[in-house]
């Protein structure tokens, strides 16, 4: 940049730029002022002083004052923070800091509102500036985890078991979510249906559920033993009771039958997207 120094209605000027030590009179400035007229050419990042001083035509001399010059032609730094991660539909701010030693940051920490439509791994390009009006910006990533089943649900069942095969004598899932989805899935010797089946608005027993308004608005029962009435279950056939919400890890309950003993029973949880129980959810349920 150039600076340039000017006085009216004196006989003199002088300055000095950056010297060693601060002048305190006159006489330690360079006369005439080489910054006069058409100026001078200041470089260099940082903060220069130029220190001024004029003289009038009787001798009276100023005091030299200091006019400070900042230059910061070097962009800022910009950093995101790690790990950042947000529930499912819920808001938060992907943020990242922004440094400058010269000029300064405008903001140290800047934000960009995150994505949360959907469970994943996201990217969101995060933007900085400087007080000398430089931008910066940078991509930072960030995680949409899965909410939690609210409230819980709860499968209640019964089996009987006679010689090689078993049949169903309760099987009701209560405290179903608002939204929620349950799905039956069986396999093996003896199924009344061989592909996924949605029993969300399963009846409870011989007649719809009845349950209070507020039950109706955020949890329900599905009672879906009617399902497999007069059913026998054979060794080695497996039931699936799944709880699903979109964004929302599951609840998955398996059972695999056996000959003369009760099935063995394993509950898990169901990433929101997967297919597979257990994979990529255990240490959060």
């Amino acid at each position: 940049m150039t600076a340039q120094v000017s006085a009216k209605g004196v006989a003199a000027t002088g300055c000095v730029l950056d010297p060693p030590t601060a002048p305190t009179v006159y006489g330690e400035l360079t006369t005439p002022c080489p910054f006069s007229g058409v100026g001078a050419a200041v470089s260099g990042d940082g903060v220069h002083l130029l220190y001024v001083a004029s003289m009038n035509s009787f001798g009276d001399m100023e005091t030299p004052v200091a006019f400070p010059i900042d230059i910061d032609t070097t962009p800022p730094g910009i950093s995101c923070k790690g790990g950042q991660s947000f529930r499912a539909g819920a808001r938060g701010l992907v943020t990242a800091t922004v440094t400058d030693s010269i000029s300064g940051p405008v903001t140290p920490v800047v934000s960009v509102p995150a994505d949360t439509a959907h469970v994943g791994t996201y990217t969101a390009n995060v933007v900085g500036v400087n007080n000398a009006g430089i931008p910066v910006f940078t991509i930072c990533s960030y995680k949409v985890v899965a909410l939690r089943l609210r409230p819980a649900p709860r499968l209640r069942w019964g089996f009987k078991t006679v010689g090689a095969s078993s049949s169903i004598s309760r099987l009701v899932v209560s405290d179903v979510a608002a939204k929620a989805q349950v799905n039956l899935i069986c396999r093996g010797s003896g199924c009344p249906f061989s592909t996924a089946r949605d029993v969300t608005g399963a009846r409870c027993g011989s007649a719809p559920c009845t349950a209070t308004a507020r039950q109706r608005r955020h949890r329900r029962t599905v009672d879906v033993v009617g399902l497999f009435s007069g059913v026998k279950l054979g060794a080695g056939a497996q039931l699936t009771v799944s709880v699903t919400k979109t964004n929302t890890l599951g609840g998955v309950w398996l059972f695999t039958f056996r000959s003369g003993r009760a099935p063995t029973e394993r509950t898990s949880c169901l990433e929101p997207g997967s297919s597979v129980p257990g994979k990529g959810c255990a240490a959060r349920q």
